[in-house]
């Protein structure tokens, strides 16, 4: 039995590190898809109402002529600083930077797709709470360098006092707008509500300029299931000054091939290549691999005991012998009483070997008290075949003393059985 806990609680130990893990792949970008503040509903819904989109991912085969619209979430609140790891919960909760891309790449996806770039909205204590709250909001004064960065400098992020603003169809929580009187030169408004610009078109950059979405609310998650929103951003490919796939890029690299057929960015084979395979969510696959391999071990080192002494064997055929001698002299004595009662003291014996160990094995009492705890009926029941052997006596007839030893041994295998030792030594 002890065996047996013991390989649940290895199992369970090993489980447990297997979530903790999973837990721990922290803000990965497959895990942002998936939260409020992910965009895996706007490619579903965007499918479904029969619009030509596609996932960035390593493996995307497409040409930038091709892409009609490139929807670029940010989730990095300076594109020029890399971003540290935290190192403590609340540190995880206050990052504003969740997914670290370099500003280059941002430069290059915008130079030469057009591109609708939703600014960043929430901290990272989104993805561990699983809430959105007004404290979880980036502050507004952190939002200058990501627009000087974007080359859109003079807007000015909003946040009107309201929980929930609702208007022309729209519904945001916490609506994040572009200042109206900051939306001007080169910069223009593509959608306004009242209280603000929610999208501006700027000059910014010289092939196609620049689409600014001020609240990430209206296609992430969250915010496609409120109001009408979903059917806003259904809309968003009529922004795009060309046809095509729209692209719903949340890759920190280009992927897309150039109208001369040239790769944008090549990758050459290196041990980073080799290094993702130790990385989530392949770690998962060499915990388990790992954790088999140490029960497999466990097992097979500790499940028969340690490894038999030179003498143990002699020690052993010794004891037989010595028993098969007395069983001997007893039926030349006529004392067939005294040889059952003997073979039920050494089944009991052995018994007690495999649920109390050897050092407790000759111990009666202590035995009857663990099996009353184990299985009370049964060991009741063995009790009472056990004390109708030794109330035996020279006079009690062969065949009663038959249907005693009979009794005995059905009740033994029988709560050997439920116990799950079932011994293979004599």
């Amino acid at each position: 039995m002890g065996g047996n806990r013991n390989t649940i609680l290895i199992i369970g130990a090993c489980a447990l590190l297997a979530v903790l893990v999973f837990f721990a792949g922290g803000n990965n970008s497959a895990t942002i898809a998936r939260s409020q503040i992910g965009t895996e509903g706007l490619y579903r819904w965007m499918t479904a109402q029969g619009t030509s989109i596609a996932k960035s991912h390593r493996r995307l085969s497409m040409n930038e002529e091709d892409v009609s619209l490139r929807i670029l979430p940010l989730y990095d609140m300076d594109l020029t600083n890399d971003l540290n790891p935290p190192s403590n919960t609340l540190e995880a909760r206050a990052q504003t930077t969740l997914i670290d891309l370099e500003y280059w790449i941002v430069y290059e996806k915008i130079e030469r797709v057009p591109t609708l770039v939703a600014l960043p909205k929430w901290r990272g204590g989104v993805l561990s709470l699983g809430v959105l709250d007004e404290q979880l909001l980036i502050p507004q004064g952190m939002y200058r360098r990501l627009l000087g960065q974007l080359e859109t400098p003079l807007l000015r992020i909003i946040r009107p006092d309201t929980k929930l603003m609702t208007a022309d169809g729209i519904t945001l929580y916490r609506p994040q707008l572009f200042d109206k009187r900051t939306v001007n030169g080169g910069c223009k408004p593509v959608i306004s509500v009242p209280e603000g610009v929610l999208i501006a078109h700027c000059d910014s950059f010289d092939r196609f300029g620049i689409l600014v979405l001020s609240d990430p609310d209206l296609i992430n998650n969250h915010g496609l299931t409120l109001g009408e929103n979903a059917d806003v951003a259904a809309t968003l490919n009529d922004l795009a000054p060309r046809s095509g796939t729209v692209l719903l890029d949340t890759s920190d690299r280009l992927l897309l091939t150039s109208a001369d057929g040239e790769p944008q960015e090549q990758r050459p084979r290196s041990l980073e290549d080799m290094s993702r395979f130790w990385s989530y969510p392949f770690t998962l696959i060499w915990i388990a691999a790992l954790s088999l391999l140490l029960i497999a071990f466990w097992r097979g080192l500790i499940r028969f005991g340690p490894p038999a002494k030179t003498d143990d064997g002699r020690i052993g055929a010794s004891n037989e012998a010595a028993i098969e001698a007395k069983a001997y002299l007893l039926r030349l004595t006529g004392q067939d009483h005294a040889l059952v009662a003997d073979y039920a003291k050494n089944k009991l014996g052995d018994l007690a070997r495999d649920v109390l160990g050897k050092d407790a094995s000759r111990n009666q009492d202590l035995l009857f008290k663990r099996l009353h705890t184990l299985a009370p009926a049964k060991a009741e029941k063995l009790l009472s075949a056990l004390n109708a052997l030794e109330q035996s006596t020279e006079d009690t007839p062969a065949t009663t003393l038959a249907s005693k030893v009979q009794e005995f041994d059905d009740t033994y295998r029988s709560i050997q059985n439920e116990l799950g030792h079932v011994s293979k030594r004599r």
